[in-house]
C-alpha cells in the first residue's frame, strides 16, 4: 500500500515593514467625491462601468457553493485543491488503473462492479481528486493613455483564462460491510465496515490524502442510519509492510495476535495481520466540531 502520514507545511513569512506602508496608505484621508445619482446600466452607466459592475458582482461569490458539499470529515492538514467523491463510471476506469498498479492482489470484476453499485453520499468507495492549481490569467494589453475615452470604453480589457485542466485521480478506498463476530455483550446484530483496498499515488503522499479518504468513511458511517449498527473498521495488512502497520497504528488500529495464513499467494511471507478500530465517542465529538466549524466558516 503506497500510505504516509500528514505532514505540516511551511508557513508563509510576514513583513511588518511592508504592512505597516500599507495601512498608512490606506487609511489616508481621500478627496471628498460631488454626489452622484445612482444609475443602473440602463440609466447611463458607460459600458466599461458595466463591466467593472459585472467583475464585481463575480469576485463577490461564496466560496462553499463553488466547492460544491463537502465531508464533515475530522481535522486534516490536506490541500485546497484536493476533494472526495464517491467512485462513478466515469472514475471507475482510474480508480481500477490505480489498484491494480499499486497491490499485490487482482481483483474480480465484480469488486469494481461494486464500486459504482452506490454513488450517493452514502457511498463506502471513493476517490481522491487532484485539481491542478489554476493557470495565472493573461490579459490583452491595455489601451494607450492617449486613446480617446470613447474609443477605450468601446474595447474594455478582458482577462483570457487558458484551458483549464481536468481533476485527476490519485488515490481510492473501498469498504464493504460485514456482520460482527457475536459478543457476549450485545445482543442486538452489529456490524463492521472491511477495508477491502486503500491506495494512494506515491507524488501524492504527505499530504494527508490517505488519511482524509479513511476520515471520510468514518464520517459516513456515523452520518447516516443504514450503517448504525457499524462498530468498527479492520484491514488486513501484509505482515511485512512495517509503514503500513505503523500508519493504521499512528490512526487508531489494533494490530491484532496472529497472522492470515497464505492471504498474499504472490508475497514472501504470504501472511497477513489484521488491523483494527472501533467506532468512538471521540469520533462523533470530532464530527460535531467539524460541523460547528463549517458552520462558522459560512
Amino acid at each position: 500500500m503506497e500510505l504516509s502520514p500528514l505532514s505540516n507545511s511551511p508557513g508563509s513569512t510576514f513583513s511588518s515593514a511592508k504592512f505597516s506602508s500599507k495601512i498608512t496608505s490606506y487609511f489616508r484621508p481621500a478627496a471628498k467625491a460631488p454626489q452622484q445619482p445612482d444609475l443602473t446600466p440602463s440609466q447611463g452607466l458607460t459600458r466599461q462601468e458595466q463591466q467593472r459592475q459585472k467583475q464585481h458582482a463575480q469576485q463577490s461569490y461564496d466560496p462553499h457553493l463553488l466547492r460544491g458539499p463537502t465531508l464533515h470529515s475530522h481535522k486534516s492538514n490536506i490541500p485546497p485543491n484536493f476533494s472526495i467523491h464517491p467512485i462513478t463510471p466515469a472514475t471507475q476506469p482510474s480508480f481500477r488503473r490505480i489498484i491494480t498498479l499499486l497491490l499485490p492482489i487482482r481483483y474480480p470484476d465484480s469488486f469494481y462492479a461494486e464500486s459504482t453499485a452506490n454513488t450517493t453520499s452514502s457511498s463506502l468507495a471513493r476517490v481522491a481528486l487532484w485539481q491542478p492549481q489554476p493557470q495565472p490569467q493573461s490579459r490583452a494589453p491595455k489601451p494607450h493613455p492617449e486613446t480617446p475615452k470613447t474609443t477605450r470604453s468601446l474595447h474594455p480589457v478582458l482577462a483570457i483564462d487558458s484551458e483549464p485542466e481536468l481533476p485527476t485521480v490519485v488515490a481510492g478506498i473501498q469498504c464493504r460491510i460485514e456482520p460482527q463476530p457475536i459478543s457476549p455483550y450485545f445482543s442486538a446484530p452489529e456490524h463492521q465496515c472491511y477495508i477491502q483496498t486503500l491506495a494512494l499515488l506515491s507524488p501524492y503522499r504527505s499530504k494527508g490524502i490517505a488519511t482524509a479518504l479513511l476520515h471520510s468513511i468514518i464520517t459516513v458511517l456515523l452520518t447516516h442510519a443504514e450503517y448504525a449498527t457499524v462498530r468498527s473498521l479492520y484491514a488486513h495488512v501484509w505482515e511485512a509492510n512495517e509503514e503500513a502497520l505503523e500508519w493504521y497504528r499512528k490512526r487508531g488500529f489494533t494490530v491484532e495476535e496472529g497472522v492470515v495464513e497464505g492471504y498474499y499467494q504472490k508475497l514472501t511471507p504470504n501472511t497477513a495481520r489484521v488491523v483494527r478500530r472501533g467506532i468512538r465517542v471521540e469520533d462523533h465529538l470530532a464530527l460535531r466540531d467539524a460541523k460547528d466549524s463549517e458552520r462558522r466558516a459560512t
